[in-house]
């Protein structure tokens, strides 16, 4: 759906210093939990790293939806995206670092957030493309 809502928004070169700000943010941020020693792998560790990018390119995607087009379905969508992002870093961090029950309480937090957000990105999406359809 995301991929959908990007296709339509236009960009210009005034755009370009957020859209690379962006990549490099989402890309440390990704590099930085991929690039942790990790303990107590179970899985392999191609599947994290596929996992983070797909997180990262999605996340990129609805940021840059909510740069071009400020609705609260895109907001959402953004927040959703965040949430993912804070959640896995947390989920990382008392899996397979160090164990505490705050990490895990503010894992669970931000995932559940992050559904919310995601619901709550399906129901006002509707609105805005018939909005951008009427333009």
């Amino acid at each position: 759906m995301a991929q959908k809502d990007f296709k339509q928004l236009k960009f210009s070169f005034g755009d370009s210093f957020s859209v690379a700000a962006l990549i490099l943010g989402i890309a440390t941020i990704c590099y930085s939990v991929l690039n942790l020693k990790l303990e107590n792998l179970e899985l392999n560790f191609s599947l994290y790293v596929l996992f983070g990018l797909i997180l990262s390119v999605l996340s990129i995607i609805t940021i840059l939806n909510y740069i071009k087009n400020s609705t609260y379905a895109f907001f959402s969508a953004m927040l959703m995206c965040i949430n993912f992002i804070v959640s896995d870093i947390f989920f990382v961090l008392y899996k397979f670092y160090f164990y505490n029950y705050f990490l895990t309480l503010i894992s669970i937090i931000t995932q559940f957030l992050s559904y919310f957000f995601m619901v709550r990105y399906f129901l006002e999406r509707d609105n805005v493309i018939e909005d951008l359809n009427d333009y």
